[in-house]
């Protein structure tokens, strides 16, 4: 209330000034030069009195007519702050069921050189939402998609791991249910390691490349998991739910 009462006394201030301004301005330009008629001195007062006025009434004003134009300022300032709201709602609103559709398996060849075409769209989406600065908006939602498909990267890569690697037999038989980002994290491990010691006698080139592939991906979605971990999630409020 303080600020408002001192911003309202500035206004008025800067109002007075520019009264004084244009009225001595007009004085002056009809006093000393013969080129500028009464008229035209009367419309620059009164065009520095709109303005003072305008100025002095920002606060308050809803509407005023200058030569017969009605300019409406606080109602347009009001509908427009109303259309940004509405314009972020929609946004979070189209992300929250963008998100559940990357997780969807699309029709035809399920891998993309080997990896899950479901695991590039979410990266993409993930990478989209990091830029808008929505993830504490939307973390839930993320976080939920993104362990679905680590879970999922798990068994891919356990699949795709040679028989000798020197993987323990409970996790190639384990059903998953015990999955946790870093049972994935070491299994990386075990695989880039596998990569680097056995070369490219012990499989063909395609289950290397396969292999590699699915390694990188993987990568990215535990990085994107785990900065998450750094993002306070915000609880949507009813009007953006």
């Amino acid at each position: 209330m303080h600020s408002r009462k001192e911003s309202t006394r500035t206004n008025t201030w800067v109002a007075l000034v520019i009264v004084i301004a244009s009225a001595a301005l007009s004085y002056w330009l009809l006093d000393s030069r013969d080129d500028v008629n009464g008229g035209a001195a009367v419309s620059l007062f009164s065009l520095g009195l709109v303005s003072a006025l305008v100025i002095g009434y920002s606060r308050s004003v809803s509407q005023i007519n200058a030569l017969g134009a009605q300019v409406k300022f606080n109602r347009l300032s009001q509908e427009a702050d109303a259309t940004r709201k509405s314009l972020e709602r929609d946004r979070l609103h189209l992300y929250r069921m963008l998100i559940p559709l990357t997780l969807k398996h699309p029709e035809g060849e399920h891998a993309i050189h080997g990896v899950d075409p479901r695991v590039p769209a979410l990266l993409e989406l993930d990478d989209k939402v990091a830029t808008e600065g929505l993830q504490a908006d939307l973390s839930q939602e993320l976080a939920r998609a993104l362990h679905r498909l680590l879970h999922s990267q798990y068994h891919r890569i356990v699949e795709l791991l040679p028989q000798d690697a020197s993987l323990p037999a409970s996790q190639r038989t384990s059903s998953g249910h015990d999955f946790t980002p870093a049972q994935l994290g070491e299994l990386l491990d075990r695989a880039e390691a596998c990569l680097e010691s056995q070369g490219e006698a012990s499989t063909s080139n395609d289950d290397r490349q396969r292999l590699h592939n699915n390694v990188r991906v993987s990568r990215r979605l535990l990085a994107s998991y785990h900065r998450l971990d750094d993002v306070t999630p915000k609880a949507p409020s009813d009007a953006v739910v």
